[in-house]
C-alpha cells in the first residue's frame, strides 16, 4: 500500500472514530484508539483539531507526546488556601498591630460593608458562619478531587 493510500486510510479511520466518539457510540476499545492516534497523527483537519480540544489535547507550543508533569491545584482548593492565608495575615497583622491596648484583647469588632459591627457574639456568630461555609467549600473541592482522581485513575487502566 503506497503512502497516498496509508494516509487516506488513516484520516478517514480517525474521522470515523471522531464521528462515533461524538455521536456517544464509541466502544472503550474505539475511545482508546481515538486517544493514541490523536496524540500520535500530525494529520489535521477541523474534525481532529475539535477533537483534540475536546478530549483535552492543546498542544500550544509543546510536543502531542511530552505532556506536562506539573500538577496544579484546582480553582477550589486554591481559593481555599487563599482564604486561609489572608486570614492568618489578617490576625497576625492585628496581633502586631501598634497602639493595641490591652483592654482590645476581648473586643471583637467586624466590619460588614461600611458598617463597624462591636457586639461580640455577633461578630463571633459572623465569624462561625464563615468558617462554616470555608468547611463546605472544603469539602465539596475535596469530593471533587476525589471524582476526578477516580476518573483519572479509571482512565490510565484503560
Amino acid at each position: 500500500m503506497n503512502i497516498m493510500k496509508q494516509s487516506d486510510h488513516d484520516i478517514k479511520r480517525l474521522h470515523r472514530l471522531i464521528e462515533r466518539y461524538f455521536d456517544a457510540t464509541a466502544t472503550s476499545a474505539e475511545e482508546a484508539e481515538l486517544r493514541r492516534r490523536l496524540t500520535d497523527t500530525s494529520l489535521t483537519s477541523p474534525e481532529i483539531e475539535e477533537a483534540r480540544a475536546v478530549m483535552g489535547f492543546f498542544v500550544a507550543g509543546r510536543s502531542r507526546k511530552k505532556a506536562s508533569r506539573r500538577y496544579h491545584l484546582p480553582a477550589g482548593w486554591q481559593r481555599a488556601a487563599a482564604a486561609v492565608a489572608i486570614a492568618a495575615v489578617c490576625g497576625i497583622a492585628m496581633l502586631k498591630m501598634p497602639g493595641r491596648d490591652a483592654d482590645m484583647a476581648d473586643r471583637c469588632v467586624a466590619y460588614v460593608g461600611s458598617t463597624e459591627v462591636t457586639d461580640n457574639r455577633m461578630v463571633l456568630a459572623m465569624m462561625r458562619s464563615e468558617l462554616n461555609d470555608l468547611g463546605e467549600a472544603s469539602a465539596e473541592v475535596h469530593n471533587d478531587i476525589g471524582g476526578q482522581l477516580s476518573i483519572f485513575a479509571n482512565e490510565l487502566s484503560l
